[in-house]
Formats: structure tokens, sequence, C-alpha cells
């Protein structure tokens, strides 16, 4: 079995009998209900399925965005949960099954089972949640078009970058470009041979393949938030925020979730990713995972990037009043709404508040251009595209812009600054949220000043409890989390992102009932 190497288990241990002392009961094992079909067939076959069992913290006492310790506590921590499943496993007890993964990030086990298979495990006292390994999805470009901005003098950005102070800050500051700086994506992937693009993706790991490999994009999707991003030059070429940075990126999106979380571990994982594993600070991502249950198996790893110092910057949904979408009302993740050149919300922007653990979250968090964004599209050419997705990278390259500035800002300092520096839209008052904007618009000329001056104060405690809304007024999620582990340690996290909603679960009783 690939990535259990750090994994030794002694049958018979003494920790072993007191975490099966606190397993789940039978009745307790939760089954994704697009199972039930393959659960009750008489198939020969398999289903892919991703596998939580009940968390085990561990003992190791990690600062938080200290990168190697907090990778070495998930690891511990998978380590400790998986160790009584996997000694069920080697002694025969779970016929039908085979393990395929253990993706640390988040503590889940890929697997392959036969109907049998699904039973036994359904019967383990520390399995809590089976999900069908379903594909994800994305929030796709709307209305897409050929450039209309390109001409002999090259492609112009016209209301976005003066939306967001950029085109003040490349007068000013032409030397901030992002130079020197790695970010992340996790997208359909990228054209690393579009000439705006070009020499500025050093790293393309292949969700399909599970492996680094040659960059290429399944979609159009990926190559256009590139684009945004970091593509072109500050000259005749004015599509992207950061064009002097350099993206990582993991071509993962319209794959099963097994693809995702790869993914996302893979951008901790120094083993199998050490030229970047310890430099990037940020990541874009604008994929959803709607089909699931529940967004725990996601939760998780979202906690784990944010932990280990990454900002976790998603597209809030093009949802429109149906709300944000999944799981990017997650508190850790930082949301990111649309407008267009009138500087209004734009009709499809998912509108907030997020939906977390029974709280309202303050999604989205800020608000950037999104509608008709021009940037680059596979085959070396241009399109406009509107959505969410085209909003995110303005905030993710504005993150690019920061780190050159400040290479050591830590994902909590990275959103204070981008919100702090926000400006109001119309009719909203300076500081505060609101359902359409957040905290207001994205200016990377305010946020890249700030920084470069050092005037402000960095209070991440407090800040961070004002991302839950409740009606007593702003209060922190959960303490440990969100306050004061913020700036220390990183406490027993493991059962804290369970979703209490199972109504979208079956129970395995459910599931077998005669």
């Amino acid at each position: 079995m690939k990535n259990f190497r750090f994994l030794k288990i002694t049958v018979g241990m003494t920790t072993l009998a007191g975490l099966l002392l606190s397993a789940v009961a039978f009745s307790d094992v939760l089954i994704d209900p697009s199972l039930r079909p393959f659960a009750l067939s008489e198939s020969t076959g398999t289903a892919r399925v991703l596998i939580l069992v009940k968390g085990v913290a561990s003992n190791l006492h990690p600062q938080r965005y200290d990168r190697g310790s907090v990778i070495s506590y998930y690891k511990d921590t998978a380590r400790r949960s998986i160790e009584p499943l996997l000694v069920s496993y080697q002694n025969k007890e779970l016929t039908g099954v085979r393990f395929l993964s253990l993706y640390w990030i988040n503590g889940a086990l890929l697997a392959d089972v036969t109907p049998q298979g699904l039973r036994n495990l359904s019967n383990q006292p520390t399995v809590t949640k089976i999900y069908n390994n379903k594909r994800m999805s994305f929030e796709p470009g709307l209305n897409a078009r050929p450039a209309r901005r390109r001409n002999a003098d090259g492609i112009k950005s016209d209301y976005a970058f003066p939306s967001i102070g950029l085109d003040k800050l490349i007068k000013e500051e032409p030397q901030i470009t992002g130079q020197g700086v790695l970010v992340g994506v996790v997208d359909t992937g990228v054209d690393d041979t579009h000439p705006a693009l070009a020499g500025k993706i050093p790293l393309y790991y292949n969700g399909e393949e599970k492996k680094v490999g040659p960059a290429k994009d399944f979609d159009t999707h990926g190559t256009h938030v590139s684009g945004t991003i970091a593509g072109g030059d500050r000259q005749n070429n004015l599509i992207g925020v950061a064009p002097g940075a350099k993206i990582v990126m993991a071509g993962v999106v319209e794959q099963g979730y097994d693809a995702m979380i790869d993914g996302m571990q893979w951008f901790l994982d120094a083993e199998k990713n050490p030229i970047v594993a310890n430099k990037i600070r940020a990541v874009g991502c604008s994929w959803n995972s709607g089909g699931a249950p529940d967004q725990e198996v996601f939760y998780r790893a979202i906690a784990a990037w944010e932990a280990a110092g990454i900002l976790p910057v998603f597209s809030a949904g093009n949802n429109g009043d149906g709300g944000i979408t999944n799981p990017h009302e997650y508190p850790g993740t930082f949301a990111v709404a649309a407008y267009g050149s009138d500087g209004k919300v734009a009709s499809f922007s998912s509108r907030g508040p997020g939906h977390y653990k029974g709280q309202d979250t303050q999604k989205p968090d800020i608000a950037a251009p999104g509608v008709d964004i021009t940037s680059s599209v596979p085959g070396g050419k241009y399109e406009e595209m509107s959505g969410t997705s085209m909003a995110q990278p303005h905030v993710t390259g504005t993150t690019a812009l920061l780190l050159q500035v400040k290479a050591d800002l830590n994902p909590a300092q990275l959103r204070e600054v981008l919100v702090k520096s926000a400006v109001a839209a119309d009719g909203q008052t300076a500081g505060e949220w609101s359902k359409e904007y957040g905290f207001g618009k994205l200016n990377a000329y305010n946020a890249v000043k700030m920084v470069s001056s050092l005037q402000f104060e960095m209070n991440t405690s407090m800040f961070l409890n004002k991302m839950v809304l409740n009606p007593m007024g702003p209060k922190a999620l959960d303490t440990q989390s969100f306050s004061t582990a913020s700036l220390g340690e990183v406490g027993s996290e493991i059962d804290q992102y369970n979703d209490t909603d199972t109504s979208r679960w079956l129970t395995a009783t459910q599931v077998y009932a005669e």
C-alpha cells in the first residue's frame, strides 16, 4: 500500500485497547447515500471510497505556521487514528477492502471495496464516515468570448487594474511585481506554453497520474486564472496582477475527491515536492465539492493548509442569492466575491453569509473584479470570462505582491492586511461586513503600502474573532482554533471539523435495514 511508509503497527498495543474503547458504534457509521445501491447489490465489481475514522490527537505540540512541526503533527495524528483499522486489515477482518492511500492532511483512507467490503467497513468501531469518491467540480467561467481589448499595442486592462489601485501602484512602485514569489493554484491545469505564461510554471502536478509531469489544461479555466495571477508583463500585456511571480499548479479539478486531497497534500509534502513545499504561502482555488454529504473531508485539509502557513484563497461561488458554495463557507478560507466595471456586485456572485456548523460565517471576505476579465486560454489565445473564479486570482496575485514586500507574512497577517486595506463599496460603511462585498473591495495599492510602511496593528486573535456571526454579535467560532491557537500551538483540531448536520447521510443501520 503506497503512502503507508511511516506506519508501524504493533498488534496488542495498550494504546490500541484504549482507542477501541472510545470507538463509535455500528449504528453511528455514516455512509454516503449514493453508495446504497452498490452496498445492497450483488456486484462483483468495486467502488472507490474515502474513509474517515475517529480522530486521535497527537502528543506533539507544534506552533502554528511552523510548517515542519505542523506536518509532523498531522502525520502522527493520522497514524494514531488509522492504526486500529489497519490492525483489522492485517488480521484479515476486512475482506473485500483494498487500501490504496492514506492522506495524512485529513486522516482519510482511500480504498476500493466490494459490497461485502463496504459492509465490513461499516462494522468497524473506529470508522465514522464513508464517502463515495465523486468528482470535483469548479466555478466555470461565464460568458466566455474572445478578448475585445487586444490591439497592436498589446492587451490593456480597462477597469480591473484601476479599480484595485494597481495602475497607481505600477506607476509609483514598478518594481513590485511579485518577483521571487511562488503561489499555488488548484485548478483544471495550465498551458505553460502560452506566451503570457512561458517560464512561469516551474512545477505541475498531474492529478490523474498523481505525479509531477508536463503541464496541461483539461479545460481553459486554469490557464485563464493563472494569467490573471501572474501572466503577461508590465508593458504590453497587462493581464496579470503579479507578472513577476511564478505558479505551482495542481491540475486536480474535474477528477475524484482523492485527486483533490492528494493535490492539496502535495503542496505540503516535502518528500514528494522538495522544491516548493516550504515556499508556498497562498493557494488560489475555484473548485467546489457540493456533491459530498458534508464537507469534513475538505475542512480538515483546508485547516491543515492554514495551520502550516498557507492562505486558502477561494472564489465565493457563482450561486447568487443561493449562497456561498461548498467548502468556501469554512471560516479558514478567504472567499472572494465579484463585481463589474460599474463597481456593483455581479448578479451571479454568491451572497453571504456562509453556513458552518450551525453558525453564519462572514463570507465573502472581500470582492474583486470578476466580470469580463481578459486573460490567457490554451493555444496562445485570450478570452474574456466572468465569474468569482475571475475575481479570486486578483486576490491571489495581490498576495504575491505583498509577499515580495514582506516574505514572512503568515495567513492571518495576509488576511488582515487584505481586509483592512479594502475600500468600502458604495453604500457600505468602512470596516463593516456586507453579504455582497464582504469587508469591501480589494485594493492592491493600499495593501502594499500598508505592508511597506508596517503602519498597522497586527492583533490577529481579535481580528479572527470577527469571522463568525451570531445574534449576539461577532464572536470566535472556536477559541482553540481561531483565537489563541492562531498565534500559538496547533491544538487537537480533528473532531472540531465534524459537520453537525447529518441529514444528508445514511447510517449503516439504515443502509442495511432488512
